[in-house]
């Protein structure tokens, strides 16, 4: 095994893809018909590239291509915990293409708090990581390995391949990261290869902003895209940190996904933080959302109602994935209103207004890329370009109007800020 590793591996999550990469993934994609996992690894020796691929089943019970209703998760849940169980931490685990590991001091450390003690919880992520073992992201890296050891491994990252499950927004050929479940793993398959750190989506400088409203329980603001609203692990800055050194501790009683702009309401007492967590959850609130998506769908002026349930993707968090309630998804509702359509940079675009009645991890997102199929643009989660949408300005959501009561005396308050997404189309 070569020493020369001088520059960090990376599986990219926040910065575009390598096009070289991307584009052998998007040949791979077209290889096959039926659903499948496909992962490149690129190369480097001497100034020169080479890119490994490989495609994966993703094994799941049934019929994966049928709506998720159809699809026995409770079996796929179950077969992981037996697996699992059956496990002999202390035995060399067999991984794609036949190359045997020791995995006894990953499964000893590497366990989440959730699956850190006997139970059923880690023999369900024991039994999920001898699932991983067998994908394509493995298998590139035990091809690596095995015959291209004195080459540096600068890149991986996945695709969608044949075609898309029902139950997801990717796109085939798309790149797209590692999935997160996967990430510890690979590292650990290669101990001795520098890690390129996670690189944080926002500049990590504090950002400006503007009060909205203000009173003596609550306090709104202009959230600008791309910095979280709250205190994270990866994330350099937030809107809450910058926005207490101003006012002091404040209470989050809603939160804007990262590169979602627009009104942000905190509260500044608890009692406060009470009355208007309660008044989100019983949807006394109302929000208005502004997109811009892919594509043309629908006339000015026409208004659909969308209902997709949705529940986390386990081996792909934060994403999200549409599941029966039967299944643990969580109902979800939302309306879209169609404002235009017109050009952008020569591509279609809808610019439109959005009305959530519930408010999932993702919602908008996952429901206009699924419901609508139109992603909003600049969505390297759900967009059509995987990772390439971060080669957009910014994620083309904004929240533009928020209705709370207020906390005093429970009259509705309206705190609006219009996106100026109208002027890009």
């Amino acid at each position: 095994m070569t020493d020369n590793f001088s520059k960090p591996f990376r599986m990219p999550e926040s910065v575009p893809p390598t096009p070289e990469l991307a584009a052998q993934l998007q040949k791979l994609a077209h290889t096959v018909s039926h659903p499948m996992r496909g992962a490149g690894l690129l190369l480097e020796k001497d100034g020169s590239t080479r890119i490994l691929t490989a495609l994966s089943d993703e094994r799941f019970p049934g019929s994966a291509g049928m709506p998720p209703a159809e699809i026995s998760w409770s079996s796929f849940y179950r077969n992981l915990e037996e697996s699992g169980e059956r496990l002999n931490p202390e035995t060399p685990v067999e991984t794609a293409g036949g190359r045997r590991v020791d995995l006894s001091r990953f499964f000893e450390h590497s366990a989440p708090a959730w699956a850190s003690k006997p139970g059923r919880n880690r023999n369900l992520w024991r039994g999920a990581i001898l699932r991983e073992l067998q994908s394509a992201p493995v298998s590139v890296i035990n091809t690596w390995r095995e015959h291209f050891c004195d080459w540096r491994p600068v890149e991986l990252l996945e695709t969608r391949a044949g075609t898309p499950f029902s139950f997801e927004a990717r796109t085939v050929g798309a790149p797209y990261s590692v999935r997160t479940f996967t990430r510890p793993l690979i590292a650990s398959l290669m101990p001795e290869v520098e890690q390129a750190p996670r690189i944080p989506f926002s500049l990590g400088k504090n950002p400006d902003f503007e009060v909205l409203y203000e009173d003596q329980d609550s306090i709104a603001i202009l959230k600008p895209s791309g910095i979280p609203s709250v205190p994270g692990i990866l994330e350099p800055v937030n809107m809450k940190s910058v926005l207490e050194e101003k006012t002091g501790p404040l209470y989050t009683v809603h939160r804007l996904d990262q590169g979602t702009s627009g009104v942000l309401l905190f509260a500044k007492n608890a009692a406060a933080a009470a009355s208007l967590s309660d008044a989100f959850a019983s949807r006394l609130t109302r929000k208005t959302y502004t997109a811009i998506l892919e594509g043309e769908t629908g006339i000015a002026g026409s208004v659909e109602t969308l209902r997709l349930p949705l529940g986390g993707d386990p081996f792909d968090l934060p994403r999200q994935i549409v599941l029966s309630e039967s299944n643990r998804g969580k109902s979800a509702k939302s309306a879209a209103e169609i404002i235009a359509v017109s050009e952008h940079r020569g591509f279609a675009r809808t610019l439109v207004r959005l009305h959530p009645e519930t408010g999932r991890t993702h919602q908008l997102r996952i429901h206009m890329a699924l419901g609508f199929g139109c992603p909003i643009l600049g969505d390297a989660l759900y967009g059509k370009r995987g990772l390439f949408e971060l080669r957009e300005p910014r994620l083309y959501l904004h929240l533009e109007e928020l209705t709370f009561p207020r906390v005093s005396d429970g009259k509705p308050v309206t705190v609006r800020i219009d996106s100026g997404f109208s002027s890009l189309l």
